[in-house]
């Protein structure tokens, strides 16, 4: 597969992209550069507001459902949007085709998808009994933190299908687009499933900055960088 013919048009192959490799570079790099930008200015007015009121409650403000809310909100509006400002910068042409979505066999795909679960959390147990036994217990994945949206929202009703959005609607469909939609794709193009897969799935690891877990979330990125390659 290749890209012909420079910004605006596709290539005789429908299943290209225009982005390359040097894109998906820049694009990581601007990410991040977004992230530590927000971070810094979010703290920095956090500082001017508890200087201004000493009497609020860092820790508590910190872990309160707005505070975690607006943050979520913010990375998912970074992860989308610095990719896809500079694709209309460089005259991309980009469509829900273009980013990984077309019709496939409804059961051939739940299938795989089954299939990938299982296989991930075969491979979780396995990891997670075999850890303790290699380097004692301190190894395991620590546990989630508290501040974890599906625990800060509550119990009513309301709050479950906020959760349920959150994590199961919002974020899923945000990183899919990213790291499979947008990353795997550049990198499955120029370097084929493989490496494309194997850096990809490397990228997905570093984005969730949690060392212990590194080959559960390797294993998985990798499967759903299949997935797509299946769909593709």
């Amino acid at each position: 597969m290749s890209w012909e013919g420079g910004p605006g048009r596709f290539g005789p192959d429908r299943n290209t992209v225009p982005w390359s490799v040097r894109d998906i570079l820049v694009i990581l790099a601007l990410v991040i550069v977004a992230f530590f930008s927000a971070i810094f200015m979010i703290t920095a007015l956090l500082d001017l507001l508890f200087s201004a009121r000493p009497d609020l409650d860092r820790a508590a403000l910190a872990d309160s459902a707005p505070v975690v809310t607006a943050l979520l909100a913010l990375q998912w509006v970074i992860t989308l949007a610095v990719p896809l400002t500079y694709f209309k910068i460089r005259g991309y042409p980009l469509s829900a085709f273009t980013l990984g979505f077309r019709r496939t066999r409804f059961w051939s795909a739940a299938g795989w998808l089954a299939v990938a679960i299982f296989g991930t959390l075969v491979f979780e147990a396995f990891y997670n009994a075999l850890i303790p036994r290699l380097f004692g217990e301190g190894y395991l994945p620590q546990n989630v933190p508290s501040q974890d949206v599906t625990t800060l929202y509550g119990s009513s009703a309301a709050a479950i299908v906020t959760t349920f959005v959150i994590v199961a609607v919002i974020t899923p469909v945000v990183e899919e687009l990213f790291f499979r939609g947008i990353v795997h794709r550049g990198l499955e193009q120029a370097l084929g499933f493989g490496w494309g897969a194997t850096f990809s799935a490397t990228v997905f690891v570093l984005a969730h900055v949690n060392y212990r877990l590194f080959p559960v979330i390797f294993l998985l990125g990798f499967v759903l960088s299949f997935l797509v390659h299946e769909a593709c």
